[in-house]
């Protein structure tokens, strides 16, 4: 036996050992098939707790009123929904998943303001608004997109002059929860404590059968791994004024 062959057979071997310590730690609670995740979310009720999530975070720093504002990684739209029904002149909601963006659509003619606020499947990258944009909003959706400092740069593209952009998101990498395997592991740091392949083996196994990645970016909704030096760097280089920043460990 080599030596290279020696450390993989030992790799291997810690890997199988790092499988079933986590497989421990972890419960098939929420075990499901993409489609019947997709399913179950497209059934959810109209929940305005992110509304009052972001108007609790940020809501006290902006004035929607008569402002053209676009909400990106719109989800099922509660918060362009809110928007629509509170002042801003127009709203549309962007979200890369067609199944969000119909249970969007439902939501607001729900609530009898489905001509006041326009839901749109697409990438930002691709969209091409017809008038500039006041104030972009984003909630829980930095950490998830490919490349966080090209979608800046296509908000800042977009933006009016004096425009903002207020966003929230995380958890981030490096914090306790970063790696968003809650569904199925209360472990905290459970990204940084066992190797990228036995995380995501034990999440095919007991949270999502049917998705088999190899690595984090790869995962339904991805993970950019981005930190908060990152992105706060990725906006200044983008040309923003940072006029308010907190974090909250």
């Amino acid at each position: 036996m080599n030596a290279d062959t020696h450390k993989t057979r030992q790799h291997r071997v810690r890997e199988r050992i790092a499988y079933k310590i986590l497989r421990r730690l972890s419960h098939a609670r929420h075990k499901l098939t993409s489609k019947e995740a997709t399913a179950r979310n497209g059934t959810v009720e109209y929940d305005d707790s992110r509304v009052t999530k972001f108007l609790r975070r940020l809501g006290s720093y902006l004035d929607f009123e008569n402002k053209n504002v676009v909400d990106v990684g719109c989800g099922r739209g509660e918060l362009a929904v809110w928007l629509a029904e509170n002042g801003a002149s127009s709203v549309v909601g962007i979200d890369i998943d067609c199944d969000y963006i119909g249970a969007a659509r439902r939501h607001a003619a729900d609530r009898g303001c489905d001509r006041k606020v326009a839901f749109v499947c697409c990438d930002i990258h691709e969209w091409q608004p017809s008038q500039d944009v006041d104030i972009f909003t984003s909630q829980a959706a930095f950490e998830h997109v490919p490349d966080p400092k090209m979608m800046l740069k296509a908000m800042y593209r977009h933006l009016s002059p004096g425009g903002e952009v207020a966003t929230y998101f995380g958890p981030l990498w490096l914090s306790p929860f970063g790696a968003h395997m809650y569904g199925f592991t209360p472990l905290p740091w459970v990204h940084l404590l066992f190797p990228e392949a036995v995380v995501l083996g034990v999440r095919r196994d007991v949270f999502r059968p049917d998705e088999d990645p190899s690595r984090y970016e790869e995962v339904r909704g991805g993970l950019n791994r981005i930190t908060l030096t990152s992105f706060r760097q990725y906006a200044l280089e983008v040309g923003f004024d940072i006029s308010f920043w907190r974090v909250n460990p």
